[in-house]
């Protein structure tokens, strides 16, 4: 069996990739007026799982060219969880710091 080595720059782009998408719903959701309803929150929660699994499939179908193992698998799927954290993460302090100013009180 070909073992292919993880490849990060591609696992830390496909992670980008699925930050923005979550920014890119969050910031639809808030100017739609729903972000603070509670299904948007779920909304959010599941479609975390779903940027993984397609995160997973591309590297694995495209990267690894269809060798991948479970540990593999798992390592990529924990990348993409973390990337895509970071990325919202540091959109919402820059968003909230000089953007929503008020996104704080309205959340209260």
């Amino acid at each position: 069996m070909i073992t292919y080595p993880i490849r990060w720059a591609p696992l830390i782009k496909v992670g980008l990739i699925a930050g923005l998408a979550n920014i890119t719903v969050g910031i639809v959701l808030y100017l739609s007026g729903v972000y603070f309803q509670p299904w948007a929150l779920i909304l959010m929660t599941l479609l975390l799982p779903m940027y993984i699994a397609a995160g997973n499939w591309w590297y694995g179908k495209h990267v690894l060219r269809g060798h991948t193992t479970y540990p593999k698998a798992l390592l990529v799927g924990v990348v993409i969880s973390v990337i895509t954290g970071l990325a919202y993460i540091t959109y919402n302090v820059v968003s909230i710091t000089f953007v929503y100013a008020h996104f704080l009180d309205n959340m209260t």
